[in-house]
């Protein structure tokens, strides 16, 4: 819930799962964060680039450490949380706590002293069409209305501009993130649907999403959380660890552009449990959304997962949609200094320095292709004009026969 006393909080409990393991602290020029003197001996840490061994960390320009930052929701939610609390974007810190503790992956930060706990349900999921998704985003953002949110005089890529929030459902329902179109594009919920099952059929491993309607007959996608595993007995959610690229490169949100597929990679050879095979499903994840121009695959939008089992691999594909209808047909992450005409060769090439076998990049390249020409024809239920879907199908097309060579 949204208060005014975020501002004057100088430290927080950083929680991972249930276990209290440190704090974060404000300083005069950013924040530190500590490990609890019990936990600097065991192995691991809250993430991969934060090891208890180290047991201190600091960032200045008034910012958290990059994995914090990476915590952080993104475009409209954002926006709406730093006006809720009257502060500046650049006051991370103060964003952490009102925008917490749910965060995507195992981590949460709570103001010092104050207990950990599931926030209450929001809505009961199958009810879905007797509210308004504005009374939501209210209830959830605390702001005003779904039409004032957007950000003026700033341009997002598309995937920023949709207007997202954790949900909770009531009993056995689960845990989901509610996506909303903007004003200016009321066929972005629409085209993720789309391509979040197109990439099912092409048999990448995809987030399961549904679009409902309000009682206004507004469309919202509904994306069920893959950090989160309920037990269907006793109807608990356990929070599974994630990080998204910039935060197991140990980077801040802002080089999600800046960072190179190679350096992407690099990191998931490091930390993956089985490294190549989950380079080879990141290579067809990027390869996909190549051929179904996803401009906006950038480095917050690919992610490590840690199943329960302790297995670290890739996670389902999420924020998967089409920007070339909206004027964006270059790659947001270089595959050999390449933006827009990538080859096979240049996945090969890039693959074989870290250790991928050629045949094994060219194999995954032939199975890919092939499923996403056999399923072309589906493009002609996409939302947009005729004249859209012409460009998206020829431009599929010319990809096909460039990852084909």
């Amino acid at each position: 819930m949204m208060h005014s006393d975020f501002k004057s909080v100088n430290r927080a409990d950083v929680y991972r799962g249930s276990e209290l393991v440190g704090a974060l602290e404000r300083t005069d020029i950013g924040s530190v964060f500590r490990y609890d003197q019990r936990h600097i001996d065991k192995p691991g840490g809250i993430s991969f680039r934060l090891p208890f061994a180290r047991r201190e960390f600091t960032a200045g320009g008034g910012s958290v450490p990059p994995f914090f930052a990476g915590l952080l929701p993104e475009g409209a939610r954002l926006v709406a949380i730093k006006d809720a609390v009257k502060t500046s974007l650049d006051d991370q810190f103060t964003l952490l706590l009102a925008a917490g503790p749910d965060f995507v992956g195992d981590v949460s930060v709570v103001p010092d002293g104050q207990i950990l706990a599931d926030s209450p349900a929001q809505i009961d999921i199958e009810r879905l069409a007797s509210i308004t998704f504005d009374d939501v985003w209210q209830k959830v953002v605390g702001e005003r209305a779904l039409a004032e949110k957007s950000i003026a005089g700033v341009h997002q890529k598309v995937s920023a501009q949709m207007m997202s929030m954790p949900i909770r459902g009531k009993l056995s329902a689960g845990e989901f993130i509610l996506k909303l179109n903007p004003p200016d594009k009321p066929e972005l919920v629409a085209n993720e649907a789309f391509f979040l099952k197109f990439a099912k059929t092409c048999r990448i491993d995809a987030a399961q999403a549904r679009v409902v309607f309000d009682s206004a007959g507004m469309s919202g996608l509904l994306v069920k959380r893959f950090d989160r595993e309920v037990d269907p007995k006793t109807q608990q959610a356990s929070k599974l660890h994630v990080e998204d690229a910039c935060q197991f490169l140990d980077k801040y949100p802002a080089s999600k552009y800046t960072v190179s597929f190679a350096e992407v990679l690099q990191g998931i050879l490091e930390f993956a449990t089985a490294p190549k095979a989950e380079v080879l499903k990141c290579l067809r994840l990027y390869a996909f959304s190549y051929l179904i121009a996803n401009g906006d695959l950038h480095a917050k939008n690919i992610s490590l997962i840690t199943k329960p089992e302790g297995r670290i691999e890739l996670s389902p594909a999420y924020d998967v949609l089409s920007t070339l209808p909206y004027g964006d047909n270059k790659m947001a992450l270089k595959v050999e200094g390449r933006d827009d005409n990538i080859k096979s060769r240049d996945f090969i090439a890039m693959a074989g320095r870290i250790g991928v076998p050629s045949d094994a990049v060219r194999l995954m390249l032939k199975k890919l292709t092939d499923q996403v020409a056999k399923n072309l024809y589906t493009y002609d239920s996409l939302p947009f004009t005729a004249k859209q879907r012409t460009h998206l199908r020829e431009t599929t097309e010319k990809r096909l026969r460039d990852l084909g060579e």
